[in-house]
This record gives structure tokens, C-alpha cells and sequence, in this order.
């Protein structure tokens, strides 16, 4: 009786498409990072760590749709069905992906470094620690030529 339950279930929701598609749950303003790994056109699986509770209203965020309201239809944590407020139209539905708009850490091209800025290159000589030493040179010969004045 369950399985007849769930396919009646899953037929009314039609197509689904397994994905991996990266974004956040807002409920009652906190960000929830979440993993979107099936999508239908009136809702979506996820996997996230927070808890969540049948009922609860969201706002799910993604780079390909923007944000759209839900809610939780089913939860056994970790992972949740929830179904669009506003069901996707087919174009939507059709266009969603992975769409990154961040790059990983570690991924990103650097900018060719300047020969100042290389951590290689072998510091100016001198530089800092030569002035400051002249620095302390000049005070320690100003204080000296006070005391001798003083001591005559």
C-alpha cells in the first residue's frame, strides 16, 4: 500500500531529474547551504545539515532560478521534499544546472605577480632596517653630545 502511495505521489508531481545543484534555504532569515539533488517542476529534494519540520515555509535560493518560496512536504533528516509555492515553468525547469556563481577556493587564476611583489625576488638592500638603524645611530650621537656638554 505505501509503494502504491508513493507512485501515485510521484506521478502527480511528474518528471523528475536527478542534480547536484548548490543552494541556500532561508527560514526566518538564517542561510541554509544546501545540495539539491532532484527536481521536478513543482518541487526539489535536498540534503542539508539544519532540521526541518513538515510544514515549515522556506525560501530556496539558487544561482539558475533566483529565489523562490517552498515548502517542507516531507523530512527525514537529512535529507527533505518540498514543494514550490509557484511551480517552475517548463523553460525554468529545462535550464536548470549547476550554475556557480562562486569560484572554489584554489580554482581561481591568480594575476601574474610583479617582480616587486615576487616572494622570491631578494628585498632591496638596506631598505627598513638600514634606516633604522641610521636612525638610532643619530639619536644615540645627539644624546651623547648633549651629555658631554652637560658634563663640562
Amino acid at each position: 500500500m505505501g509503494l502504491a502511495a508513493r507512485i501515485q505521489i510521484d506521478d502527480r508531481f511528474g518528471e523528475r531529474r536527478e542534480v547536484a545543484i548548490p543552494g541556500t534555504i532561508r527560514k526566518e532569515a538564517a542561510p541554509i547551504d544546501v545540495e539539491i539533488e532532484n527536481l521536478s517542476i513543482t518541487g526539489f529534494r535536498a540534503t542539508l545539515g539544519s532540521e526541518l519540520h513538515e510544514g515549515d515555509s522556506i525560501t530556496i535560493g539558487a544561482a539558475w532560478m533566483g529565489r523562490r518560496a517552498a515548502s517542507v512536504v516531507w523530512a527525514k533528516h537529512p535529507s527533505y521534499g518540498f514543494v514550490f509555492d509557484q511551480p517552475l515553468t517548463e523553460a525554468e525547469f529545462a535550464s536548470a544546472d549547476a550554475v556557480s556563481n562562486v569560484q572554489p577556493i584554489g580554482t581561481a587564476p591568480l594575476p601574474a605577480m610583479s617582480p616587486r611583489l615576487d616572494p622570491n625576488a631578494r628585498p632591496p638592500r638596506g631598505g627598513m632596517a638600514k634606516s633604522l638603524a641610521m636612525a638610532t645611530a643619530s639619536v644615540l650621537i645627539a644624546v651623547g653630545e648633549g651629555l658631554r656638554k652637560r658634563s663640562k
